[in-house]
């Protein structure tokens, strides 16, 4: 009768292992971003000009594309076909923005770029096709301004330099 059951044990467990893993996860986050904090400051990825000319090296974003580049890029995994447009871009040039157009501008790197695949396999396309798909005619222009490497400091440089003009 003296004996009481603590129904609290089990609900004080749970919280001392998600505290535990909870710090766990936390630290682990923290110590990626000082990581790649780090890295970005003193190990750049483009710090030199392309081998085949595609970029050039840039005194405010550190590198971009080649205008009017057109060559073949390739690594152990893919061989691709790469043209760059007079305006720096891996796409079509663009002109005025129509009033019947809706003009969407992709910033990112490689994965915007499409590395590994060809220009109009990259998404930027791919969403450029499926928004036209489902309206009438071509309203929907989606402007590929990937570079391979580059960070939000240089997409941001990008945009105020070249991408709020189109």
């Amino acid at each position: 009768q003296g004996a009481t059951i603590n129904d609290n044990a089990p609900r004080h467990r749970l919280r001392a292992v998600a505290g535990g893993l909870g710090l766990l996860v936390g630290s682990g986050l923290a110590f990626l971003l000082v990581l790649e904090v780090v890295l970005r400051l003193f190990d750049p990825q483009i710090a030199m000009v392309h081998p085949n000319g595609m970029w050039q090296l840039d005194p405010v974003r550190g590198a971009r594309l080649t205008p009017s580049y057109s060559g073949r890029h390739w690594y152990p995994e893919f061989e691709i076909d790469v043209k760059i447009s007079a305006q720096g871009l891996r796409d079509r040039a663009y002109g005025p923005k129509g009033a019947d157009k809706v003009r969407i501008m992709t910033l990112g790197d490689s994965f915007t770029f499409g590395f590994g695949v060809e220009a109009s396999e990259s998404y930027p396309k791919q969403l450029e096709r499926k928004l036209n798909e489902v309206t009438e005619g071509e309203r929907y222009e989606v402007i590929n301004a990937g570079f391979p490497g580059y960070s939000t400091v240089q997409e941001v440089r990008y945009l105020e330099e070249d991408g709020l003009k189109l």
